[in-house]
């Protein structure tokens, strides 16, 4: 509403316009820090200077992007390399793994850049995901390498080859199912983390697994230690007393703090942001407070694009009210109509030829000439007018103002107008049944509900078909229904447990971290199936799997959550909500499967395996 400058005069607003196209991050990024030092040599310290517009908010994501890779990928495998040396104590079997993971994210990123073409600010995060997820299938062989010492590459392969194999079909599948999703950026996402894995595996078994035996650096497990027996056994009563205790809790607090819903599609921005900032004040002091609505009015001809604008502007100023819409404008003005102009055009052109004495006139009577500048525009433009029509208006000033509410381009024309919705808005209401095809409703807090369906709708699709995957590849690996419901029940429990921690920390579903739920499935089946063929290796004695198997997959799921973790610390907020949502999920996934399924084991069960 205000082009330039707040009404107290204390914000004001300049327009700088590139001298040429900015057609990448990097000639954004060069040009904005251009434009800072030049501000930083040319304006006072007492004044408050804030940059935003396209530009800006490009060169912020892309550095974002930047301090993300260089922050999450170091800092996961410094995290790995830590805890496998503590487990371990093993320098050259760490390096080994360390360096096959870093050719597998080159791989990974190589391949997935032939695909998808480009990186965004969310498929990015692929990065600390794989990473995690691709440690796991190296710290597999190696425990199996301490477990079976002098065993070659090929035995190794055939003991835990099978595991690897269906850990990572169904971790990658439910990667690639993200392929459905509405979101692009989760779609590349997917892509990426589904190739890595597959990748992964294949290094894991085929390049690190020779060097590993090559070099003959894993210590082995002691004879006493691989078959210790504790008297420890499945179906102990603590881990079901505990499951009985956390079950009653979540329902309680299920009850009380239920997990909302955020429509808001703030998730897709950066956390810091000093060009959403900036123009938060711009909307504040200048224009309508808050996100507008945005009304496009298409049309083939200048006349249909005014005609409809006509019908518009009669029904929003009588059902504007009950639509819940506060104030609204249309281009009307502006906007040539053909019939007036036509009407019009020989009394202006009249006035037009009679410049030279109207401004002898306005001379004479005291004004100074600078008082006719705009006078002498309006008259050339008048003069140039044809009867033909339509007619736009010209100059510099037209030349700047209307690009910012029309779209001419021949037959394709389009109008925007701008609604101020009130609390009660109502979208349904707001363009007419005879303008629907016409006109399009549009805006910031439409485009997040609108995308936050699209989810809600494809997430159990999703969900579904990873489900369905999963129960396929348990069945396969155990042949027996009641592991297989064990590992459902694990599943279940831990969702449940989620769902509580959500609602306790105050969390809210959003239109990204909805996606964790198909993630999870995927991911988190592996655990339940490594402890479940542990405790039938060890004859159901609980100690003994977990010094084999339990010790192993509380490093790599740590990994696994590492990566998680660092995603939570993403510029982008979307990337932070789901990186924390899988990483507490998969954390809880863990230690139901290590500590609390082998007391759901029955001892009868445990005598049978």
């Amino acid at each position: 509403e205000r082009f330039f400058g707040s009404e107290d005069g204390r914000t004001r607003l300049i327009y700088v316009y590139a001298a040429v196209p900015l057609e990448d991050y990097r000639q954004c990024h060069a040009w904005v820090a251009e434009m800072r030092a030049l501000v930083q040599r040319s304006v006072p310290a007492s004044v408050d200077f804030l940059f935003t517009g396209r530009p800006v908010f490009v060169d912020e994501i892309s550095s974002g992007m930047r301090d993300d890779m260089s922050t999450a990928v170091p800092g996961t495998l410094f995290l790995i390399g830590v805890l496998f040396y503590i487990l371990h104590r093993e320098w050259i079997s760490l390096a080994l793994l360390v360096a096959t993971l870093f050719v597998v994210m080159v791989w990974a990123a190589l391949a997935g850049s032939a695909i998808i073409g480009q990186l965004n600010v969310i498929s990015v995060g692929f990065a600390s995901i794989l990473l995690g997820l691709a440690e796991d299938f190296g710290i597999v062989l190696h425990q199996e390498l301490k477990n079976h010492p002098g065993a070659d590459a090929a035995t190794i392969r055939r003991i835990a080859g099978p595991g690897i194999f269906w850990s990572a079909l169904t971790t990658a599948s439910a990667f690639a199912l993200l392929n459905l999703s509405a979101l692009p950026g989760l779609r590349n996402l997917g892509t990426l983390v589904a190739l890595g894995i597959v990748i992964g595996a294949w290094a894991m078994l085929f390049v690190f697994l020779p060097l590993l035996i090559r070099w003959r650096t894993v210590r082995a497990t002691q004879a006493g230690e691989r078959f210790a027996r504790s008297g420890i056994v499945t179906g102990s009563r603590w881990p079901r007393v505990a499951t009985a205790v956390v079950f009653i809790a979540c329902i309680g607090a299920l009850l009380t703090n239920p997990p909302a819903f955020d429509s808001s599609p703030d998730v897709l921005r950066p956390r810091k942001s000093e060009a959403g900032e900036a123009l938060r004040i711009v909307q504040e002091t200048m224009g309508a407070a808050g996100d507008p609505y945005w009304l496009l009015v298409h049309g083939s001809s200048v006349g249909e694009v005014r005609t409809n604008l006509g019908l518009l502007d009669a029904h929003l100023s009588s059902a504007g009210a009950g639509a819940g819409i506060d104030d609204y404008t249309l281009p009307l003005a502006v906007w040539p109509n053909p019939v007036t102009q036509q009407a019009n055009l020989p009394a202006l052109q009249t006035l037009a030829r009679e410049e030279e004495r109207i401004s002898a006139s306005v001379l004479s009577n005291g004004f100074a000439p600078e008082a006719l500048e705009f006078s002498s525009t309006v008259f050339a433009e008048w003069e140039r007018f044809t009867a033909t029509g339509p007619n736009w208006p010209g100059g510099r000033i037209a030349d700047w103002v209307l690009p910012k509410f029309v779209a001419n381009e021949g037959t394709n024309l389009m109008a925007l107008g701008v609604i101020t919705p009130g609390a009660a808005f109502d979208r349904e209401k707001v363009v007419p049944p005879e303008l629907e095809d016409d006109v399009l409703l549009s805006g910031w807090k439409l485009l997040g509900k609108d995308v936050l369906r699209q989810v809600q709708r494809e997430t159990p699709v999703i969900a579904g078909m990873v489900g369905l995957m999963v129960v396929c590849a348990l069945w396969f690996t155990f042949r027996n229904a009641w592991p297989v419901f064990l590992s459902v029940a694990v599943l279940g429990f831990s969702g449940l447990v989620l769902l509580a921690a959500m609602g306790v920390l105050g969390w809210r579903w959003n239109l990204l971290n909805l996606t964790a739920l198909p993630l999870l499935l995927g991911m988190g089946i592996d655990y339940s199936i490594h402890m479940q063929t542990a405790l039938r290796r060890f004859d159901g004695d609980a100690s003994g799997a977990f010094q084999s198997v339990g010790r192993a997959l509380l490093l790599a799921g740590s990994t696994t959550i590492i990566g998680f973790t660092f995603l939570g610390m993403s510029s982008n907020a979307g990337m932070v909500s789901l990186g924390r949502v899988c990483a507490m999920g998969l954390a809880i996934l863990l230690l139901t499967s290590v500590f609390l399924l082998p007391g759901w084991v029955g001892r009868r069960d445990s005598r049978k395996a």
